[in-house]
């Protein structure tokens, strides 16, 4: 019942100024409602690698933020989302009740972080096969040392709705995983190990 208006622009804003515009996507969508939503709204943002500035990783998690007239607000989850696409088409949702300017950085490029977790580096790939799911999926580990991952699963509200471990190992893991109790929707599957986060991993449930 609502009109939105989009428009992209290269470049960023230079009013709030981003924490580190190095590590953000080079672009502003300017998304306006004839009237201010009651519930939120899915907004997708596309990009591709090329446009990330010099600090930037496109395949990275990336934050979405939305400015106000003094600051960024997140509009993602903590930990930020994973694009899906390719180098030449990434693809980032959201969902959000404000609208402006939006833009999109890898973790800490709209707003200096207060704390960062350690990351694992020993967790080389995390790759879940396919990322569109009716049931079975297989997530495929690599890493170079014997470890506990904790995994949850968490919904487009940010909500844990599924939590399991697994112990892996030196070398290539497959796990295979049940998914037909969640309910139709995207999700992020987040690893912790005891050194630290890994990346994290979008999906679809048909």
């Amino acid at each position: 019942g609502r009109d939105y208006t989009v428009g992209v622009v290269t470049g960023l804003p230079a009013t709030p100024a981003l924490a580190n515009a190095a590590r953000a996507v080079n672009r502003t969508w300017n998304v306006t409602a004839s009237s201010a939503p009651t519930s939120a709204v899915n907004i997708t943002l596309g990009y591709a690698d090329a446009d990330v500035n010099a600090s930037g990783v496109g395949s990275a998690n990336m934050e979405a933020g939305v400015a106000t007239a003094t600051n960024w607000m997140i509009a993602t989850q903590a930990g930020g989302l994973a694009p899906t696409g390719t180098a030449t088409g990434r693809l980032l949702g959201f969902q959000t009740i404000s609208f402006g300017p939006m833009v999109l950085a890898n973790i800490g490029g709209i707003n200096f972080p207060t704390a960062v977790p350690n990351v694992d580096a020993d967790v080389t790939s995390v790759v879940l096969m396919p990322n569109v799911v009716n049931d079975l999926a297989l997530l495929r580990v690599k890493t170079q040392r014997t470890t506990k991952i904790e995994w949850t699963v968490v919904d487009g509200n940010g909500r844990v709705v599924m939590a399991f471990s697994r112990q892996v190992f030196a070398g290539q893991n497959d796990i295979q995983l049940h998914l037909a109790r969640l309910a139709a929707g995207t999700y992020q599957l987040v690893g912790t190990t005891e050194k630290g986060r890994v990346q994290a991993v979008r999906f679809i449930r048909l």
